[in-house]
This record gives C-alpha cells, structure tokens and sequence, in this order.
C-alpha cells in the first residue's frame, strides 16, 4: 500500500521541504517576521482610522462605527428595517463589495450592517469607496 498512500500524498499535500522549514525558522529567529507584523500593524491602522473617518464624514447618523479593534475589519450597523443583504448587491453592481452582517448573526436577528474588510484596500481607493456606500445607503434613517 505504501506507493499508494505516497502517490494520494503527493496529489493533497504540497509540503515542505526541510530546507523551506529552515529558511522559515531563521527568517523567523532573526525577528523578520516580528518586524514585518510590526510594519503591517501599523499600516492597518492608519487604512482603519482613514476608513472609519470617511463613514463618519459621509454617512453621519446613518451608521453606527464599530471600534477599531487592532484587525483588518471594521463593522457598520444600519437601521434594522434596512435589508443589508439587498443594499451589498447594489453596492456590487457599482464595484464596492460588503459583506452583509445579518448573515453573522446567531443570536440576534435585528442587526443589520457591514463587515467592511480594509486590509487589501488601498486608501486612495477608499474615498471613492464609502461615496458609493453613501449613494446606495437611505438617507431617512437613523
């Protein structure tokens, strides 16, 4: 059985190598990767603060920001008769890509809003971004 079980290996596992193993282990001893999360932290902060500050300039009352808790999210909360999964497709059709809250809660089935992903998003592009947010969003709600 064993060619077997090498050949279903090979095909499901791409491994590594032990020299991969080693160069990741002294990548990783020498601190590289500790200074490259240090860089990335704090990059993702500044696309966070940026991001949370555009929602807050152009959609005001009409979303509730959520904290910036260290992550590469950040969530909104809309009025709760708003149908978020209706107004992500909208905001699809035009480019922007929300991911629609309700679909993430259990225990609570009022809550309506956005997890907004800003880790691969540059911030010249967020502007741009929260206008169409913005435009697909009611403005009589609060």
């Amino acid at each position: 059985l064993m060619p077997a079980f090498r050949a279903a290996r090979a095909v499901t596992s791409l491994g590594a190598s032990a020299f991969s193993q080693a160069v990741l282990a002294e990548f990783i001893a020498g601190g590289h990767l500790a200074r490259h999360v240090r860089r990335q932290n704090v990059e993702y902060e500044r696309r966070g603060r940026l991001l949370r500050d555009l929602l807050l300039e152009h959609l005001g009352p009409r979303v509730t920001v959520g904290p910036l808790t260290g992550g590469m999210h950040l969530t909104i909360r809309i009025d709760s008769g708003l149908d978020d999964v209706e107004l992500a497709r909208r905001a699809s059709e035009r480019g922007v890509f929300l991911h629609p809250l309700s679909g993430e809660c259990v225990a609570r089935t009022d809550l309506r809003g956005f997890i907004l992903g800003f880790g691969m998003t540059p911030c010249d592009s967020m502007p741009e971004a929260v206008r169409v947010i913005a435009e697909i969003m009611p403005t009589d709600t609060a």
